[in-house]
């Protein structure tokens, strides 16, 4: 079964997305409104709650009854939507076991949300971008805005090309590479036995690692304290922080 439904993006100043095993992706693409495709079977559409209260749009599937059975059927439905490039609300987005994609979205907040599906996000424009996911993981390719907060448990974090002024990741054991566009202003960073590594071009840091048994580790990259600070605390995670001008010249 196949659903489309459109709503006036001036109407609309938050998107929030709440699913359990249905997969979803959020692009920007040439279009006046906002436009939700749903595919997978009938009962399931159907039962897909679209509403649009007070400038907040929720699409949500319904998780009464809701078995660990259920999340590891066969059973599939997936979204598509669509936003106008010019489009600049909030969104807010989780889904329990399946994917969720966003790329492209310019907004105010951005925040994505997954328990043990992956999280996939590309060319985020927004004040504040929070990704979380507990064993799935985290990808994120290019972005841009004041802060970014990366969380997991389990799962591995990945982001490339971001620019942002001020991070924070937390993780239990995944461990989280970060490969920065421009330099910080602040990192903050949580670990128990992962491993936090940074790529940024700076050459230096004001860096502390408050850890049991992990080291810090530096490459091209001086400590001074009156530089950008960059803190971690772990117990046995290792903190690596990396000046990506000098191994671009390495590797010429």
């Amino acid at each position: 079964m196949n659903r489309n439904e459109s709503f006036a993006a001036p109407d609309v100043g938050t998107l929030a997305v709440r699913l359990a095993w249905a997969s979803a992706e959020i692009i920007t693409d040439d279009v006046e409104d906002l436009l939700i495709h749903v595919a997978g079977d009938d009962h399931d559409v159907s039962e897909l709650k679209i509403t649009l209260q007070e400038g907040r749009l929720v699409i949500e599937q319904p998780t009464y009854g809701l078995s660990i059975h259920q999340l590891h059927s066969e059973r599939w439905m997936q979204l598509l939507i669509r936003i106008p490039r010019s489009w600049k609300g909030a969104v807010d987005a989780n889904t329990i076991t399946a994917a969720l994609k966003v790329r492209g979205i310019s907004g105010s907040d951005i925040t994505l949300d997954s328990v043990s599906g992956s999280v996939q996000a590309a060319a985020l424009t927004s004040i504040t971008t929070t990704l979380r996911t507990v064993s799935g993981s985290i990808s994120l390719s290019g972005g841009c805005g004041e802060k970014l907060s990366l969380r997991t448990v389990s799962g591995s974090i990945n982001a490339d090309g971001a620019a942002y002024d001020a991070y924070r990741v937390n993780t239990v054991s995944g461990d989280a590479s970060l490969a920065l566009e421009q330099p910080f202003t602040q990192l903050e960073g949580v670990s128990v036995s992962g491993r936090i590594r940074v790529y940024a071009p700076m050459d230096r840091v004001d860096a502390v690692l408050r850890s049991v048994s992990g080291r810090l580790r530096t490459s091209g990259v001086s400590i001074q304290p009156d530089a950008p600070k960059a803190s971690v605390s772990a117990v046995s995670g290792d903190f690596e922080i990396n000046c990506s001008l000098a191994a671009t010249i390495e590797e010429e």
